[in-house]
């Protein structure tokens, strides 16, 4: 199948109108903000005033949806669209809530405590523990709020623990290591993803 005729087929999937506020990283670099406008198991359409070009890269979080990682293959007049980079397992699973959101005209609200999670494309992290000792781990899931780390350590609940940049208290340990409530809350989902890198602490 060309690229072309990809494309093609990606257009003819189930497009649902949605109006939500969007974050966006372009290029792992600058971040931005948007509306959706529209969106479909292959991609989006997106209102936005960012400056782009065909074949930017954009990590984008969508609230009570999901984060979504693609490139721009069309720029409009006030914003652009793109194809999403994701298994079919993903795509299968995104049509399937879209679908529903479609019947209903509405995305299901959640709890503050399951406040959408998502895993960052790059997982890996590091700790800083108690007493100074900085130590790899990897990041299971985040949210504006909180973090998921697996790691060898556990330290006790309450603990004051650094996370990339982000600072927090261990509220409950998993089976893989242990979960951290931030002091303050992250600006944003790609901000924080940038200050969980492993890189970030020695910024």
């Amino acid at each position: 199948m060309t690229e072309a005729s990809a494309f093609k087929d990606r257009r003819r999937r189930k497009r649902v109108r949605l109006t939500m506020g969007v974050r966006f990283l372009l290029n792992a670099d600058q971040e931005h903000s948007g509306e959706l406008v529209d969106i479909s198991a292959s991609g989006f359409l997106l209102k936005s005033d960012a400056e782009v070009c065909i074949g930017d890269t954009v990590i984008a979080y969508v609230d009570e949806l999901d984060r979504f990682v693609g490139r721009i293959v069309r720029v409009t007049s006030d914003g652009f669209a793109i194809a999403f980079d994701q298994t079919a397992r993903r795509e299968e699973r995104l049509e399937e809530k879209l679908t529903g959101t479609a019947q209903t005209d509405s995305v299901a609200p959640m709890s503050a405590r399951n406040a959408q999670r998502y895993t960052p494309e790059d997982t890996q992290s590091c700790c800083k523990f108690p007493g100074g000792e900085i130590v790899s781990c990897r990041v299971i899931d985040m949210s504006v709020s909180g973090v998921s780390v697996e790691s060898a350590q556990r330290p006790r609940v309450g603990a004051e623990v650094q996370v990339g940049r982000m600072i927090g208290a261990v509220v409950r340990h998993t089976d893989t290591g242990f979960a951290l409530a931030f002091k303050k809350s992250a600006a944003s989902l790609p901000t924080l993803e940038r200050d969980l890198n492993r890189n970030a602490a020695s910024k």
